[in-house]
């Protein structure tokens, strides 16, 4: 690798890696504006993505002044106060702080796209792009997808500190390399980018998609994108028909990826992430003749921010306004894309720009090294569960809480993601059982995090997961004792938005097992489906007489169907039996009551709410102990 190729190829690495982690922290931002009016919401959703194309534009017609490579400096140093500048805000300031980092580390990325085209063509963006995401997913493995911006911690400003420093390191390096290339498919880098966004680089994701934990998510992802950056930085070695065969191989392995999941993950990650990246390198090259002007210029960049947002916008607003198909057929449909741009690609002519990148394949090497010896330590600090004992308790602390999928609301002093204050906030309520609601697993609108993984390794407990509209975001049970006995209960869809599903394990006491529920109904102003959901729930619990509890956010108040049915079939709840009614919900919009325990063949004592800030709702907490004979509730 020349000179010039280390320089800017760095660079690119460093970029890619903070451009990863800006997408991931831009998710609780926009969160914090989805009570907005919709004209606002959409301008920050769409703002960095179509800022991109207007600040590149801008960038290239300065460069031709004074060159790119200072424009690309003095942009990195932009782009490295603002990140710096994360800690020291909060709200609304934030906000845009935040999103305008994401917009300046977009065209940095394009920036530095062009010239690294110039040094290695495609082949190098794709690879040196595929070893930055090998050490985003590094990052989020040591920091358990807790990301850096929501971290003030060592750990945090470690990790902030590394990246920044690599960025204007590689920007000060390579400040007097005057070479750029106009670029020819910058939409399948972005494409390949959010694909790595959401899922490829994405431990939550994985994790939840594989049922597995992190540790061994670190090394599926980076054996495939550390393959994918030896695979890239090869010669072209064969036109359309070999390109075709990867893309049919890509196709295929995406596919069980994101919508089969469970055991084939730990086959169809990598083989998706090496296919994805050899095809992406393929249909991204050097433009022949001058570098284009004007509108073009400015629509290839806007394109490809655009390119980035797309895949994963449609996905997450699946949830609110159904898209009419698998919402995870959308990336598949981005792969496909991919499959083509590779397939023609490779059926052109790239005379000597297309060129091995001899450091690559040692470089990536070293990058799986690492990440082996990083998932062997973290695997003995991630969740062991709970020691078996034999010591059963005659009673159990229950809590129930939605936790807003771990997302600070404004009126908590959002935006933020701290997990470790939701743990704080259940271990001060001394919880044997916890029912838990709204837990996202590698959403990008959560920040990423594994919610799940992160709390039970703080409250060092067993727990299950029930993915209900996709495995990234569902109901979870948490105990410090055994599980047994675990029932998934679909719900009816009715109205939508959202699928939905409830649920149910055994905990053994002395005095006998307690069933527990764990369950989230719709949250549309839909009365009949909320009813409809409860029936359903009703119906689907064992009718063998084993003490239940049911807890959860029934998006319903007490006077309403859905309440009268569960009381109906003799289910009492716990806020009134100890005479202590109060709202659950406290959002911007209203306060309500939408959260109960619900029991049967139980009795109740020491209700409590809780008062963490950390969600829009509160948790409720009550002692549950197998009704003696003549007790009932």
């Amino acid at each position: 690798m020349t000179g010039p190729q280390g320089r800017v190829l760095g660079l690119l690495v460093g970029v890619t890696w903070l451009t990863l982690d800006l997408i991931r922290a831009s998710g609780p931002l926009l969160s914090h504006l989805l009570d907005f009016p919709a004209p606002i919401l959409a301008l920050a959703a769409f703002g960095p993505y179509l800022a991109t194309g207007i600040l590149a534009h801008l960038a290239a017609v300065l460069g031709r002044r004074i060159g790119i490579a200072r424009v690309a400096l003095f942009t990195a140093v932009l782009l490295v106060l603002l990140r710096l500048s994360f800690p020291f805000a909060s709200g609304i300031t934030l906000v845009a702080i935040g999103l305008t980092a994401l917009a300046v580390s977009l065209t940095l990325l394009l920036l530095v796209i062009r010239r690294s085209l110039a040094v290695g063509g495609g082949a190098a963006v794709l690879a040196a792009g595929a070893i930055g995401g090998c050490v985003s997913v590094l990052e989020q493995g040591l920091l358990h997808t807790w990301d850096a911006a929501w971290r003030s911690d060592g750990w945090g400003w470690s990790a902030t500190a590394l990246v920044c420093l690599i960025v204007l390191g590689g920007a000060w390096r390579s400040r007097r390399d005057t070479s750029e290339k106009p670029a020819k498919g910058l939409w399948a880098f972005g494409i390949w980018l959010s694909l790595l966004a959401f899922a490829l680089a994405n431990l939550g994701y994985i994790s939840s998609q594989g049922g597995i934990h992190l540790a061994p998510a670190i090394v599926l992802a980076v054996v495939g994108l550390a393959g994918g950056a030896v695979l890239a930085s090869l010669r072209p070695n064969g036109g359309g028909i070999p390109t075709a065969i990867v893309g049919a191989v890509a196709l295929g392995s995406t596919h069980s990826f994101v919508i089969l999941g469970g055991i084939s993950v730990v086959v169809a990650l990598p083989l998706a992430s090496l296919c994805l990246t050899y095809l992406a390198s393929r249909a991204l090259s050097v433009r022949p003749g001058d570098p284009p002007s004007g509108l073009r210029s400015l629509g290839s960049a806007t394109a490809f921010g655009l390119a980035i947002l797309a895949p994963f916008l449609a996905v997450q607003l699946d949830y609110d306004k159904p898209l009419g198909f698998p919402h995870l057929l959308v990336m598949v449909g981005a792969s496909a894309l991919l499959v083509v741009g590779g397939v023609f690609g490779a059926m052109r002519p790239r005379g000597g720009m297309a060129r091995a990148l001899t450091g690559s394949r040692r470089r990536a090497a070293l990058v799986f090294v690492a990440a082996i010896l990083i998932a062997l330590p973290a695997s003995m600090s991630f969740n062991q569960g709970a020691s078996p004992t034999d010591d059963l308790p005659s009673q159990l602390r229950i809590v129930s809480w939605n936790l807003h999928y771990g997302v600070i609301p404004p009126a908590g002093g959002g935006p933020g993601v701290d997990p470790s204050g939701l743990v704080d906030a259940i271990k001060a309520q001394d919880a044997d059982v916890v029912l838990l609601q709204e837990v996202d697993r590698g959403w990008i609108l959560g920040g990423g995090a594994d919610l799940l993984q992160l709390v039970a390794d703080g409250l060092d407990m067993n727990y299950v997961f029930l993915g209900t509209h996709d495995q990234q975001f569902g109901n979870a049970i948490l105990s410090r004792y055994s599980i047994d006995d675990v029932l998934a209960i679909p719900l009816p869809f009715g109205a939508g938005p959202q699928r939905r599903a409830a649920i149910a394990a055994t905990i053994e006491t002395a005095d006998g097992p307690i069933r527990v529920v764990s369950v989230h109904l719709q949250h549309k102003d839909d009365e009949a489906t909320r009813v409809a959901e409860v029936e359903t729930l009703l119906a689907g619990l064992p009718d063998d007489g084993t003490p239940t509890v049911v807890g959860g956010d029934f998006n319903a108040t007490p006077e309403s169907a859905t309440v009268s049915r569960m009381t109906d079939a003799e289910f009492l709840s716990a806020q009134d039996q100890l005479w202590q009614p109060a709202d659950t919900y406290l959002g911007d919009d209203f306060h309500a009551r939408l959260d109960y325990l619900f029991g049967l063949g139980v009795s109740f004592s020491e209700f409590t709410l809780g008062d963490s800030p950390l969600s829009d709702h509160l948790s409720l907490a009550i002692t549950v102990a197998v009704a003696s004979s003549g007790e009932e509730d």
